[in-house]
């Protein structure tokens, strides 16, 4: 193969190298992404469970002979649940977009990965299709053939 055609083959080879280290890096910010945002929606989950069972309370808490102030205690507990309940809805939110973004941009670059990876394949496959066919098509094959010829009836006397 001439020089050209290395130097393009060892240029697409480092590209493919490098897309490939991008795609990697994408996907482990996307799964990090992912992993908080789970975590953030299970917090929420969380908060929103136990302010039910804090209002649940509540309404029984007549009933259940609670003092004002403990009922008063119980709704300022909700009240503030209510704030945690708010910025815990805001972060997941804010997760869930940020895991959306690093996902289209890993889909991205494993696209042009794989994309690239396809290309050096091809670029292989036709130059070693070339290589075959100028072994195969040139003159000097048939004096190698010979000389394999003359080679084998050589060893064999």
């Amino acid at each position: 193969m001439s020089k050209e055609i290395m130097d393009e083959k060892k240029q697409l080879g480092t590209m493919v190298e490098k897309a490939h280290r991008e795609e990697t890096k994408a996907y482990n910010e996307m799964y990090s992404d992912e992993q908080k945002a789970t975590k953030q929606r299970e917090q929420l989950e969380t908060c929103l469970d136990y302010r039910e069972e804090c209002l649940s309370g509540l309404k029984s808490a007549k009933t259940s002979g609670l003092s004002i102030v403990q009922i008063r205690e119980c709704q300022l507990l909700v009240k503030y649940l209510d704030t945690v309940v708010e910025t815990r809805q805001y972060q997941s939110d804010i997760c869930d977009e940020n895991h959306e973004k690093s996902k289209k941009i890993w889909t991205r670059k494993n696209e042009h990965y794989l994309k690239l990876k396809e290309e050096l394949k091809n670029f292989n496959s036709t130059m070693d299709k070339k290589s075959d066919d100028i072994l195969y098509d040139s003159p000097e094959k048939d004096v190698v053939d010979d000389q394999k010829v003359k080679t084998y009836k050589t060893y064999y006397d």
